[in-house]
């Protein structure tokens, strides 16, 4: 092997030309670069420098004889398909800190050790899930077991035996995280089964050790609490306050995180990127503070999924397309939920937006989430009677899609009526927009399909596209009007929002003779009526 096998600019190795079966990439390259050594058939083992920092797309893809490769503690980034169809390779070493890793999961059966690897790394990486200490101050007893009780831990209901009293000291593992093995063993928490299969006892499962929702009795515990004294052995208790969080006490490893097979997270940032794998039932491991965009993405197997008390963030499209996803459960901790983050979850229902958010973009837009579900202590929104508006009650932002009024006036004040604020409601037929109402904003009443009459004020100066896409009454649909007195609305934005209804759909427009709603219905060939 020469120093001319390489191909090597500002520190990236370009293209590997050789034909070693063993190969020692030269220190000083800090990446390698895509397709660097793509279908290098001959190549068995691949030694890298402690100055790699990237391995690049595809860089060993097609590579069908490596089997051995370092991957060093400084790599910080596995760009998509790096080791794509390397069906054999095991890396002698990985790193301690887990590197952010692209899809090179997105076909399990690819690269298995080095997926396997890369749990292990993460589970041993215990800066992200932590353990704490809390002190009860709420119980109440068990629907179903008499030797059972619930307390609520930061908004989690927590199943605890009945010696548990008000004051007392517990050691809290949230969901998303794993338990050492010995801790496990020494306080009987895994679970066990009788000769018929049925629970006996324990909390956890014996192999994987994680720290899973369960249910006991008609009740489901959000995460496993314990008395402070199991900790007596690791450090002194008395020393141990309430809000303390810790992974390890005196050099003893308690707990760590839980990665799921096929999730990938960058346990620097703390966010998490991926999920390839298909499970009903997804718990995103504590200590995760951001959800990617896309992240979950068309994961139409997925039916239950436990966001913990870390997450800040959930970013656009994030479930988008996981259509059979029922149950969300949604920590006060998230203040951000951008555009389109569940849209197309057809099969959600009863989402609580949390107490704290403040940037939900445009969530209530979609017929999951309406006032039923934001928290009335939310310091960023009002309702009124259900109706979800700005907190100064100058914009109407949501009329819930299933509130069965007949008739709904908008309330005074109300300067705005803001995107796809109506949409989707099959019971209104007669809406009355109070006077002081300047802004109709884009498809306000898109799919309102059974809506007759509204009264638009003067005072209302734009109306947006397509306002009123989506009402198809039956036949004729000679009762349906616009009424009212369009006002200082100008010519374009009237003719746009008219226009998205069609003149072919028989709808009467009442106005004001020689305003904008006459000369419309005279060119699209419209119903017509004259009211003063």
């Amino acid at each position: 092997m020469t120093q001319s096998d390489f191909v090597i600019k500002d520190k990236t190795l370009v293209r590997y030309n050789g034909k070693e079966r063993t190969v020692i990439v030269p220190d000083g390259v800090k990446i390698i670069g895509g397709s660097a050594f793509r279908s290098n058939k001959k190549i068995r083992r691949v030694v890298l420098p402690q100055s790699v920092r990237e391995i690049g797309a595809q860089a060993f893809a097609f590579c069908g004889s490596l089997r051995h490769i370092n991957l060093p503690d400084s790599l910080t980034i596995i760009h998509n398909d790096a080791f794509w169809y390397c069906y054999g390779v095991q890396p002698d070493h990985f790193p301690d800190h887990p590197p952010v890793i692209g899809n090179v999961f997105s076909l399990g059966h690819i690269c298995p050790a080095l997926r396997d690897a890369y749990r292990v790394a993460s589970m041993k990486y215990t800066d992200m899930y932590k353990a704490c200490i809390v002190t009860v101050t709420n119980l109440r007893k068990h629907k179903n077991a008499d030797r059972l009780q619930c307390t609520e831990i930061f908004g989690n209901n927590i199943i605890v035996d009945n010696t548990c009293r008000i004051g007392q000291k517990l050691v809290y593992f949230p969901l998303g995280g794993v338990l050492d093995e010995t801790f496990a063993k020494e306080n009987n928490l895994l679970r066990k089964w009788d000769e018929n299969g049925k629970p006996i006892g324990g909390y956890i499962n014996p192999r994987k050790r994680n720290v899973m929702p369960l249910e006991l009795r008609g009740e489901i515990s959000e995460g496993l609490a314990l008395p402070i004294e199991v900790l007596s052995k690791y450090t002194d208790i008395k020393k141990l306050k309430k809000g303390d969080r810790f992974c390890e006490l005196n050099g003893y490893r308690i707990c760590g995180p839980y990665v799921p097979k096929g999730m990938t997270i960058d346990f620097e940032k703390k966010r998490l990127y991926s999920m390839k794998n298909k499970l009903d039932r997804i718990v995103i491991p504590w200590g995760v503070e951001t959800i990617n965009g896309y992240a979950f993405c068309l994961r139409k197997e997925m039916e239950t999924l436990y966001i913990p008390d870390s997450v800040t963030t959930i970013e656009h499209h994030a479930f988008e397309g996981c259509e059979n996803l029922r149950c969300v459960k949604m920590p006060d901790s998230v203040r951000v939920i951008e555009n389109y983050a569940f849209n197309g979850c057809k099969n959600l229902r009863n989402v609580r937006i949390p107490k704290h958010a403040k940037d939900i973009g445009r969530l209530l837009d979609d017929p999951v989430f309406d006032g039923s579900t934001v928290d009335t202590d939310n310091p960023n929104y009002s309702i009124l009677d259900g109706v979800v508006f700005s907190k100064d009650i100058t914009e109407l932002i949501r009329y819930p899609l299933l509130k069965e009024d007949e008739r709904y006036t908008v309330p005074a004040g109300v300067k705005r009526i803001k995107d796809s604020a109506f949409f989707g409601n099959k019971f209104l037929r007669e809406i009355i927009i109070c006077d002081g109402v300047t802004h109709i904003e884009h498809r306000a009443f898109e799919n309102c399909k059974n809506l007759r009459i509204i009264t638009i004020p003067p005072s209302v100066t734009y109306m947006g596209n397509f306002v009123f896409i989506g009402i198809n009454n039956v036949p004729n649909r000679k009762q349906e009007h616009i009424k009212g007195d369009i006002g200082k609305a100008s010519i374009k934005s009237i003719l746009s929002a008219l226009n998205s209804i069609g003149a072919s759909e028989g709808i009467l427009i009442r106005g004001k003779a020689g305003s904008v709603a006459e000369r419309y219905a005279q060119q699209n060939g419209c119903w017509f009526e004259v009211i003063k």
